[in-house]
């Protein structure tokens, strides 16, 4: 995208409004990725709790520890631990969630009625 769109704009007549148009699209959409991950665990927790804060408070703690953690990914290690992270959640975490949707599978379909079903083949 970042080799493709250029090269495009370029032959376009106002390649300058083009410009603004593909960065302001590529930040709306990374604003509402980031709407989008900090809202179901700001939910999660908002009814989890029994005299729960206002829900920009917990907002705001979820926000602050995220842009802590990612300060890492800026420093001269950076790359490295990205590299690490990358590897482990792409490899390990993917088993690790295909293991818990068989048990979410297993659990929600009524695990011995469809043993039974099965038995009967």
């Amino acid at each position: 995208m970042f080799v493709t769109y250029p090269a495009a704009i370029d032959t376009m007549a106002a390649p300058n409004f083009w410009v603004l148009i593909l960065s302001l699209t590529l930040f709306m959409l990374g604003l509402d990725s980031a709407f989008a991950m900090i809202e179901a665990p700001v939910t999660v927790t908002y009814d989890a709790m029994k005299n729960p804060p206002h829900r920009a408070v917990i907002t705001a703690v979820y926000c602050v520890v995220g842009f802590c953690i990612s300060l890492l990914f800026c420093t001269n290690w950076g790359f490295i631990l990205f590299d690490v992270v990358d590897y482990y959640l792409s490899n390990y975490l993917l088993y690790l969630v295909g293991i818990l949707q068989t048990f979410g599978v297993g659990w929600c379909f009524d695990n011995d009625r469809t043993a039974a079903l099965s038995e009967s083949f």
